[in-house]
This record gives structure tokens, C-alpha cells and sequence, in this order.
């Protein structure tokens, strides 16, 4: 999991990337819930860290896998999130 946040106050967006390992895992986690239960713990521990709520409503996930990166960025996930 990658994420980056807001280096501004006016700018409350965070962009968390998560990445399965094959794209069948993407699949298989999107349609059996796996992905939102995910979403929604990273969204529960930062409640209780006390990440303030106008920010925790502007997170963005993206989701992509390690064969994707390995196959299109030559295994930089550097070049797949910027």
C-alpha cells in the first residue's frame, strides 16, 4: 500500500494506492467485497487516529497489482503512482 497526502490545507485529497499481487486477485476482491472491506478499515484506522473527518471524505483509492507493474513499469512502482 502507497499513499500520499495533502502537502497543502486547501488540498484535502489523499490517494491511497493498493496493489494485489495478479490482476485475477483484483478481480477476485472486488466482487467478493474484499476491496471495500479494505477501503474501509484504512478508513477506520485513520478515524481512530483522529485524521479529521473533512479529510477522510476526500480519500481516493486506486487499486492495481504487482503483474500490471511488473509487466508495464518494469517492476517501478514509482513510475505507476506519479
Amino acid at each position: 500500500m502507497e499513499f500520499v497526502v495533502p502537502f497543502v490545507l486547501e488540498n484535502k485529497e489523499m490517494y491511497v494506492w493498493i496493489f494485489f499481487d495478479t490482476y485475477d486477485r483484483i478481480h477476485k476482491y472486488r466482487n467478493d467485497g474484499t476491496e471495500e472491506k479494505v477501503r474501509l478499515e484504512y478508513r477506520n484506522i485513520l478515524m481512530e487516529m483522529h485524521y479529521p473527518i473533512e479529510y477522510l471524505e476526500c480519500i481516493k483509492f486506486k487499486i492495481d497489482s504487482h503483474q500490471n507493474v511488473a509487466e508495464n513499469y518494469g517492476g517501478d512502482y514509482r513510475k505507476r503512482i506519479s
